[in-house]
Order: C-alpha cells, then structure tokens, then sequence
C-alpha cells in the first residue's frame, strides 16, 4: 500500500503502465519516475543519469500516455553545491533585482564552477533525450533553501532547450 494512492502508480514499471493505461481511456497523461536523491557520490549522479535515461525512452515506448519526466535536481547534482550557489545568490541580491538577474557562478570557487557545469552536462543529456522523444521534463522544486539555484539550473536548460518547443518546465511547489 503506498502513502498516496492519488500520486502514485505502484512500486514498479509493470504495475505504473497498467494504471496508466486505465488513465489514458479517461483522456489523462501521466509523468512517471523512480525517485532518487541526496548523495554527494559523482559516480552516484551518473548511475542516476542513465537509469533516467533508460526510464524515459522504456517509458516513451511503452506507456503511450506519457507526457514527462519529472526531476530533482540532486538526484543529478550535489545538494550542497545547490545550498552554495543560493547562499551566493542571496547574498548579491541587491534592491531592485529579481533571481533571474543574479549570477552566482562569480562567487563559486573553480571546483564548484567546474560541478556547476558536469551538471549541467549531465541535465542537458537528459533533456535532449526527452526532446528527441517529444517528451517533457518538469524539474521538481525541493526545499526552500535550495530553489534559487534550482531556478539557475532551470532558466540554464530552458534556455539551451527550449526553442521553438518547451521540454523544459520549472515547477513550483505549494502546499495548503
């Protein structure tokens, strides 16, 4: 039994097709995952990269209904290099500005700057996959302490990936 049974299809690819082809005959798509997150390993992102990569194009085959993937960010990246690079955002926020206006790659040092951008490989794989099968990726917000720079990664990709059509979705999450 899963905690939500309105978000959740099952706990395997067979059992989330087998909804997912009852949610189609109602006219609904669905986005489909397997959640992963919260490591500081490199080696642990690309694991997550191909395993994502995988799901999408299994997925695109097989469940017809299938509009996208979602995506948190550190199941790809480092969450502490997401907490670093808002701590710089906020602290060059400055009257008048908005997040879209604030760069924080200035205040990395070059090993950050170097994650900043083999993530942004590693995301810009996965969003060329999703385009090429016309599929979209919603990128998940996750705590509040990490959204700026979850923002950056977002208007980086949507940027790179979105002209002429959108595959890239930055999301925002509220509960009440």
């Amino acid at each position: 039994r899963t905690a939500f049974t309105h978000f959740t299809a099952g706990e395997t690819f067979e059992g989330a097709r087998a909804v997912a082809a009852k949610l189609e005959k109602c006219g609904i798509q669905c986005i489909v995952d397997h959640n992963s997150e919260e490591k500081e390993e490199p080696e642990y992102w690309d694991l997550n990269l191909g395993n994502k990569l995988e799901l999408i194009e299994r997925a695109s085959r097989e469940i017809p209904s299938v509009a996208g993937f979602p995506l948190k960010l550190t199941a790809l990246t480092s969450p502490a290099l997401l907490e670093t690079m808002t701590a710089a955002i906020q602290e060059r926020d400055v009257e008048g500005a908005t997040i879209e206006d604030i760069d924080p790659l200035p205040a990395l040092s070059e090993a950050e700057r170097e994650l900043v951008e083999a993530s942004l490989e590693r995301l810009g794989r996965l969003c060329s996959k999703a385009r090429e099968l016309g599929k979209r990726v919603y990128l998940d917000a996750e705590q509040s302490h990490r959204q700026p720079a979850i923002h950056y990664f977002a208007r980086r990709l949507i940027s790179e990936h979105n002209p002429g059509q959108a595959v890239v979705y930055d999301t925002f999450q509220m509960y009440l």
